[in-house]
């Protein structure tokens, strides 16, 4: 099956009006109101290597991929998990020769290891390639006029969105850091904000591979590399370590804070909270964590990451967050991290 080609055909025309059907990159350098988007169109075109993506009200709705021979459930769900975190278009369709399966960018991952079900929560349908071929153009206008979320809303839920995923795991560890039951490990806010902020950051340059873990740890994620660290001071001495490094390497306000008082506050309880937040154990009675595997910040987009931060601090500090200086993430970004 060659679905790109079957279904590309005059398709924006019966869409129609605010409804364009992209068969390459020159395509959507070429449309000027693609403009706020055309890095994240091309990120993904290269990342999920797409065969198409069609775009409603100018903004990406459906990734197409077809591949040659059917991928394992380990594979499609890597793939949906990485499409879920770029966290822009809300369907993902993956044609094999045989078989098609639409996803949802509103439904959490699952492990790689998960078997990839007709029921799994990521998987709004499962098609044979005749079926797609006949009820291709049906779908694609459902999803353009916005009725196939709500006959799917059981798989598009904006609770389970890669920003709302990341902030409510933000706000339980805060609570977690500033209520502790012991007076002695309650954290000020502004403190634990600052703490949380440069561990987000951390993990993003990291992933970005604009910074490399201590040589030990090479080729680790964070959330690895303090797994390995079993004990608690260990892992406390190795975070702010890495903190100051990073304040000398860069000039960025999100380590410019006194670390090394900071330092001498953090104790194990703090450092087992960071913990249960990096792993997915549960932080804060009514929040849900999908833990750090889940999350890929090399794909989640730079203003993504800004706007959850800053909505979680205006979440958890919504008086002080401009006096106190809290609002550095998105000039932090621009001098660090913009296009990388």
């Amino acid at each position: 099956m060659n679905s790109h080609e079957t279904f590309s055909s005059g398709l924006a025309e019966t869409l129609g009006e605010g409804v364009s059907y992209l068969r390459n990159l020159d395509e959507a350098r070429a449309d000027e109101m693609l403009l706020p988007y055309i890095r994240i169109i091309q990120s993904a075109w290269k990342d999920f290597g797409l065969n198409a993506v069609l775009c409603v009200n100018h903004i990406p709705a459906i990734y197409l991929k077809e591949v040659a021979a059917p991928l394992s459930s380990e594979k499609l769900n890597h793939l949906h998990r990485r499409f879920w975190n770029q966290g822009v278009a809300q369907t993902l369709i993956v044609a094999d020769p045989k078989t098609v399966r639409i996803f949802s960018g509103l439904a959490k991952p699952q492990k790689s290891e998960t078997p990839l079900t007709e029921k799994s929560p990521s998987v709004v349908a499962f098609l044979s390639a005749l079926e797609f071929e006949q009820k291709a153009t049906s779908i694609y206008q459902a999803i353009a006029n916005g009725y196939w979320y709500f006959q799917h809303a059981d798989k598009y839920k904006a609770a389970s969105s890669v920003d709302a995923y990341l902030l409510d795991n933000l706000v339980g560890l805060h609570n977690d850091l500033i209520k502790a039951e012991s007076k002695d490990h309650r954290l000020k806010t502004q403190m634990a904000n600052g703490l949380i902020g440069r561990i987000l950051f951390v993990c993003y340059l990291v992933d970005r591979d604009i910074v490399t873990l201590p040589e030990s740890f090479r080729g680790m994620k964070l959330h690895e590399a303090l797994k390995q660290l079993t004990d608690d001071f260990a892992a406390i001495k190795f975070l702010y370590d890495f903190f100051g490094q990073l304040k000398g390497d860069f000039n960025g306000s999100m380590f410019d804070q006194d670390l090394a008082t900071e330092r001498e506050i953090i104790k194990p309880f703090h450092m087992q909270q960071i913990r249960n937040f990096l792993d997915g154990q549960k932080i804060g009675s009514p929040q849900y964590n999908l833990g750090f595997w889940a999350y890929d910040f090399k794909l989640i987009p730079v203003e993504t990451i800004s706007a959850i931060y800053e909505e979680f601090l205006a979440h958890e500090d919504p008086d002080k967050k401009r006096e106190t200086g809290a609002f550095y993430t998105p000039r932090f970004l621009a001098e660090m991290a913009i296009d990388v």
